[in-house]
Order: structure tokens, then sequence, then C-alpha cells
């Protein structure tokens, strides 16, 4: 079964990519039936979210404040939009017609690669996120012996 005919079966309005490691096949799939995507902007990898894959304007979230405000800004003609644009990179990028004309261009396949979209790496909170695991693990040493 795929996604895409799930997606559309089960009248979804907007796929949100998986949390905390989103998967680009799914919203690559999403994109192609003209669903508008919403992906987790991950503080430790760009590629965790998935947001590369997605079209320019896109949404996307860090905290769960910022998914809330998201979809409170949701209506039909909104909707819309970003449906129609989620269509365009799916038939540039990833399409089966996409597929053949980069495999036909050979080495020369760079303008079938889609745009990076803007990154900023939380630095500071990956430490903070290594300090209190490494802090969790010693306590469970001290508690042991």
């Amino acid at each position: 079964a795929s996604l895409s005919r799930a997606l559309i079966e089960h009248s979804v309005d907007v796929y949100i990519s998986s949390f905390p490691l989103g998967g680009g096949k799914a919203v690559t799939e999403a994109m192609s039936v003209g669903l508008p995507v919403v992906t987790h902007d991950s503080y430790r990898s760009r590629y965790h979210g998935g947001g590369d894959l997605t079209y320019p304007g896109s949404f996307s979230w860090v905290e769960y404040e910022d998914l809330q405000a998201i979809f409170e800004r949701w209506d039909e003609p909104l909707l819309k939009q970003h449906g129609e644009a989620a269509l365009q990179p799916f038939r540039r990028y990833y399409s089966t017609e996409a597929f053949l004309s980069a495999v036909a261009s050979g080495a020369d396949c760079a303008h079938h690669v889609p745009p990076l979209h803007r990154y900023r790496q939380n630095h500071l909170r990956n430490y903070l996120d290594f300090r209190r695991r490494r802090t969790e693990r010693m306590g469970h040493l001290e508690t042991e012996n």
C-alpha cells in the first residue's frame, strides 16, 4: 500500500512529518498528491526533519507552540496555496520523469537537485542535551553501586 493513496483515502488536509526523525519518502509522497507539509526543524541536524525536501514557504516548527500557531493559521485558501506549491517541487525533482531526466543527464545533473533551505544548528541546545544525558547516565551508575 502506498502512503499517497492512504492520504487521499483518509482525506488528510496536511501532512506532518514524523518527529523527531522525519522520513523523506513520506514527505515527497505527501507532496505528490498536493498536500501541504509541515516538517520539524531539528536543532541537531538538518537531515532529521526533511525540510530540505519541501517547497519554498512550507511551514516548519521547533517547539510545540510553533506547531499550534501554524495550525491556527490554516484556512481553505492557505491550504489550497500550499497544496499547489507542494506539487511544483515534486514534479520538478521527485517525479518519475525527473528521475529519468536526471539519469539521462549523467554527470551533468546538478540542476536536478533541489536547493537547500536556510538552516541554523543550535550548538548550545546540542551541548545542553549531551550534558543532561551524561549527567543522567552518571546518576544511574552511582545508584547501581
